[in-house]
């Protein structure tokens, strides 16, 4: 190797390899059992109440993200709703955790107005584009979480990205204002 050369293997004093009493290496420790099968350890069993809390905070975490960065399907329900004379945080809520009558968590909805027990939610492309969900799985999924939410005592309406565009602006309006009148004063 040359004096000027950049690879570093060569310019060692081991030249890439390492020998057996290098003291960089921590080197295995052989003993008279190591031949012997271990099994791993038991695991204690999942205590159900710890996973559910942990899972309720890793899910308050993923909607904390969501109310901060909402889509562009969202954004626009937004304006949608500003548009029907909705105020975020004074009429509605984004991100709203919904849980059952004894306290367990079900799950967070797009917007929600809690008072009257009204959910919204907008469904992008990832809900139903081809791409997302060719075996079906994803649609099954949403309808389990939306029937999930309505158990609870709440009433659900979907709105697709698709009924947000210029074009079909007015209907979404009509319907959702719509869905709000019919639903308020039920709690």
């Amino acid at each position: 190797m040359s004096r000027g050369s950049t690879d570093r293997r060569a310019a060692s004093p081991s030249h890439g390899h390492r020998s057996a009493d290098d003291a960089r290496y921590p080197q295995p420790v052989r003993g008279h059992a190591d031949h012997v099968h271990r099994e791993a350890p038991a695991t204690p069993r999942r205590d159900s109440a710890a996973y559910a809390r942990t899972h309720e905070s890793r899910m308050e975490g993923q909607a904390d993200w969501r109310r901060a960065h909402p889509t562009v399907p969202e954004q626009q329900m937004m304006g949608l709703l500003a548009g029907a004379g909705e105020h975020y945080r004074q009429d509605y809520q984004r991100e709203h955790k919904i849980t059952t009558p004894d306290g367990r968590f079900v799950t967070h909805v797009d917007f929600a107005w809690p008072e009257e027990r009204l959910a919204l939610e907008v469904y992008g492309g990832v809900h139903y584009g081809r791409y997302f969900d060719a075996d079906g799985q994803r649609s099954a999924d949403d309808a389990r979480r939306v029937r999930a939410v309505e158990s609870t005592g709440w009433e659900v309406l979907v709105v697709r990205d698709d009924e947000l565009t210029q074009d079909r602006w007015s209907v979404t309006l009509d319907r959702v204002t719509a869905w709000l009148e019919d639903n308020r004063g039920r709690w």
